[in-house]
């Protein structure tokens, strides 16, 4: 989005048995080195969040997941 790559982790809970039970998410931002190699870095600017927050939600809605 916007030229940049984001890599949206969850935790894994084999004991979630309500599929309504909301997940929290954490949405980082992928950057990478002159090398190649990919780090994961917080996106501390609020309205580049909620904008990318609003295009998860918009995926997870539009592939019927949520």
């Amino acid at each position: 989005m916007d030229g940049n790559n984001y890599v949206v982790v969850a935790p894994i809970d084999e004991e979630l048995e309500d599929e309504e039970e909301e997940v929290e998410i954490t949405i980082l931002r992928a950057t990478y080195d002159e090398e190649g190699n990919m780090y994961l870095a917080d996106i501390e600017d609020d309205e580049e969040w909620e904008k990318v927050a609003d295009a998860w939600q918009e995926l997870m809605e539009s592939d019927g997941v949520e």
